[in-house]
């Protein structure tokens, strides 16, 4: 977005020259997320689609396709990814469908629109994938709209049948997993995100003032969720909320010095500045941007 194209290919080289496994595994597997490998694939195929990249495509398609491969034999009989470490904090090792597949599905996506872009003939394959992947994760939140039918309330569960649930929460994992519904378009109508919103209000795991991701006691997880929460109000025609969470994101997690942070603690304002964030900077110049570009109507 800001032009930095040569910084964006630099970073891609990294990955897919020194990153990548012989099984087509890439990421830098500091914590080994199961959703590592297609977030490089969707560093790769966004920036080469934004920045017009025909020759990094050229350059690095291949190994972006081996990486493709190595998801799709992932995949079992359910069509999702096994139980996988998904996060840095997962406490026992689950089928993190949001976290993990939804990541898998956006990654498929990219490359088929890429591959469609510069005439690769491998679109196919991947648009194929992309189509199977969504159409999994699809049912899963059909089967989440049918569990809720006439409940005031919208409850997205952290593993993909809920089984996991009770554990992971008396375990205080956190929901992370919501925006990335809202991130992959699986749900867009506003009134159902109201729903999911006022069940979480309900927990304690968003707040009345924007914030959308309780780690704990009160300590709150920012940054992330917040932009994935924005950019859907704003899809949603709900400009009020997406204003909401847009000063929730300023005021919660950017510093007097203007840095970016990932933790808010409520009790102690000290907290914030020890916690630096540095993709949270990017998250909030892609909300400005938009707001820049595209007014609130309020």
């Amino acid at each position: 977005m800001l032009g930095y194209h040569d910084y964006v290919g630099q970073i891609i080289d990294f990955f897919f020259t020194k990153c990548q496994k012989p099984t087509g595994e890439a990421g830098p597997f500091r914590n080994h997320w199961a959703s590592d490998t297609a977030s490089v694939i969707v560093i790769f195929a966004q920036h080469c689609l934004v920045a017009n990249a025909a020759d990094c495509w050229g350059k690095y398609s291949d190994a972006a396709y081996k990486a493709f491969q190595w998801i799709e034999s992932q995949r079992d009989e359910t069509g999702l990814f096994p139980p996988m470490r998904s996060t840095d904090e997962d406490p026992l090792k689950f089928r993190s469908w949001v976290y993990t597949d939804i990541r898998n599905w956006m990654a498929c996506n990219m490359l088929a629109k890429a591959s469609a872009k510069f005439n690769d003939l491998r679109e196919k394959e991947f648009r194929k994938a992309a189509d199977n992947y969504r159409q999994v994760l699809q049912k899963i939140v059909d089967n989440v709209r049918a569990t809720n039918d006439g409940s005031d309330e919208l409850v997205i569960p952290i593993s993909h049948d809920g089984q996991a649930d009770p554990e992971l929460i008396k375990r205080n994992f956190f929901q992370l997993h919501v925006g990335r519904v809202l991130d992959g378009e699986f749900i867009t109508d506003a009134d159902e995100m109201i729903r999911i919103r006022r069940g979480m209000l309900r927990r304690g795991t968003a707040s009345e003032n924007g914030l959308y991701s309780r780690k704990g006691g009160d300590i709150w997880y920012v940054g992330l969720v917040e932009n994935q929460w924005y950019f859907a109000w704003r899809r949603a025609g709900r400009d009020d909320l997406a204003k909401q969470t847009l000063e929730a994101f300023l005021r919660f997690t950017c510093t007097s010095e203007n840095y970016l942070c990932e933790r808010y603690m409520e009790t102690n304002p000290w907290y914030l500045p020890w916690s630096p964030n540095a993709s949270a900077s990017g998250r909030l110049i892609a909300m400005l941007y938009n707001a820049a570009e595209n007014p609130l109507s309020l």
